[in-house]
């Protein structure tokens, strides 16, 4: 399940545009665009047990509501994970 928080963009880059998602359960692959490239902390995706932003990003993430368990891979860019722990990043190829 995957839920629009809020998104917003006007057809022009200049760092008012925003997205944010909620991955209730279940996986998505995105490749970031023009939203978030002026403000990178105007995009977001939030689970239960972490958030992840980006970073000029392509990647994918897959959340198990049962076990609380996120799994999240990086393809291009560099993608922020961060929870109560902490936050870590993962280049490309790397996962976590």
């Amino acid at each position: 399940d995957f839920r629009v928080d809020d998104y917003q963009y006007s057809g022009k880059t200049d760092g008012q545009e925003k997205g944010f998602f909620s991955l209730l359960k279940g996986g998505l692959r995105t490749i970031t665009g023009l939203v978030g490239r002026s403000n990178r902390d105007n995009y977001k995706v939030t689970t239960s047990v972490a958030t992840i932003g980006i970073r000029g990003t392509e990647y994918t993430g897959a959340f198990n509501s049962a076990t609380g368990e996120l799994v999240v891979n990086t393809g291009e860019g560099l993608v922020e994970v961060c929870n109560g722990a902490g936050c870590m990043m993962l280049a490309p190829g790397q996962s976590g």
